[in-house]
């Protein structure tokens, strides 16, 4: 773990603020940011008010909701590490590789620090409702990736996150062996869309094709 200033930053690799795992060994993290510029990172200063709004409706300091997303993204981040090093798990794509980190945090944070889920759930549900994202199938994630605005990569992290806590209230903290014994790290193993879709929902019978309905439809979050 690395922890860099501003004038330290990697910004060959991406703006200062981001937290981020380089795909090997190392998750890199910010020593933090005020209100404005953590809106502006991450692409959502067009719902700035919805924020606000948001915020203030819940007493909860603009703050206490970047450190929870800081916290939230740290442990999404050592989600990577864990499935690339430590686990015997292979993500079939890129949704489903984000989505298998933001359980390992979400799970996490449930056990040891639920205290602070609440102000996130408020972000990300403000996010994923009123972010006008111009891609929102899970299609245009696995083929555009990060080359999507940054305020629509946070949209999909925002419902994968919700996906991962609708799966985690579902299964409990068995579901990363159920995601290894699933998808194996082993060569040569394809798996078509409706495939991983059966594979990722578990015993949670109509949870996720109903959680890829309301996102690529880019419903609210009930």
């Amino acid at each position: 773990m690395i922890v860099l200033d501003s004038s330290q930053w990697f910004k060959e690799i991406a703006p200062y603020g981001f937290v981020f795992f380089d795909g090997t060994h190392w998750l890199i993290l910010n020593t933090g940011m005020n209100y404005e510029n953590f809106k502006t990172v991450y692409g959502l200063t067009s719902i700035s008010h919805q924020l606000d709004s948001a915020f203030n409706k819940n007493k909860i300091t603009a703050e206490k909701v970047i450190f929870s997303r800081l916290k939230f993204l740290s442990l999404h981040e050592l989600g990577h590490y864990f499935i690339y090093n430590l686990s015997k798990a292979q993500s079939p794509n890129f949704w489903t590789n984000e989505f298998i980190a933001w359980y390992f945090a979400n799970e996490y944070i449930a056990k040891y620090n639920p205290e602070i889920k609440k102000g996130f759930d408020i972000f990300c549900r403000t996010i994923s409702d009123y972010y006008p994202a111009e891609h929102t199938t899970l299609s245009d994630f696995n083929t555009l990736y990060a080359k999507v605005k940054i305020g629509n990569f946070a949209w999909y992290h925002s419902r994968f996150y919700f996906l991962a806590d609708l799966l985690y209230k579902c299964i409990g903290d068995s579901y990363i062996k159920t995601f290894e014994t699933n998808f194996p790290n082993t060569e040569g193993l394809n798996y078509s869309p409706e495939m991983i879709n059966k594979l990722i929902e578990s015993n949670c019978y109509g949870a996720v094709s109903k959680w890829i309905t309301n996102t690529e439809s880019n419903l609210k979050n009930e």
